[in-house]
């Protein structure tokens, strides 16, 4: 496989950034980490109720406990809601109208109009595949989308060597 980058225009739209974004949320983060995150407000909640069953009369210690089990649920309905939004807004900035992509295999670049990166395919964490697009994820809060359209096949076969265990298709 050669280091030479295949080099390629990506065209992005409103829309693409928009799904990408709540797909991210949605099926990536609350699939991977919602389960924890829910059996952690049962926890708390399942304690706080056990304190006041045993008796426990601390008024600052209650309210403050309480005021978790009660912030808990509705931070993840906040963030489940919200955060495709302020993901997408920053994206938007980012990849309109336009992106330039570098595809290799050592690293995955990007280009754009407020700078560029280039991230060795040891930081791609997972790579989600849509039919239109490619969302490669590095952390639970940075990710990058790629239009399938764009992509040359060349670019998508290292793409998809280069990820073979993290690619996770998704409809």
């Amino acid at each position: 496989m050669s280091a030479v980058p295949f080099e390629f225009e990506a065209p992005f739209t409103a829309e693409v950034i928009d799904h990408a974004a709540t797909a991210f949320v949605r099926q990536y983060l609350f699939r991977k980490y919602g389960r924890w995150l829910v059996l952690a407000c049962v926890v708390n909640a399942v304690g706080f109720f056990l304190a006041l069953w045993l008796g426990a009369n601390d008024p600052l210690v209650l309210a403050w406990v309480g005021a978790i089990v009660v912030l808990g649920p509705l931070y993840l309905v906040f963030v489940y809601v919200t955060y495709p939004g302020k993901f997408a807004a920053r994206l938007k900035k980012l990849f309109l109208p336009s992106a330039h992509f570098s595809v290799s295999s050592e690293s995955f670049g990007v280009r754009t109009s407020a700078g560029s990166a280039t991230i060795p395919w040891s930081r791609v964490k997972s790579v989600l595949e849509f039919p239109s697009y490619l969302i490669l994820v590095f952390s639970p809060f940075a990710f990058s989308v790629l239009p399938k359209a764009a992509l040359p096949p060349e670019a998508y076969q290292i793409l998809r060597e280069k990820s073979s265990s993290r690619v996770v298709n998704q409809r």
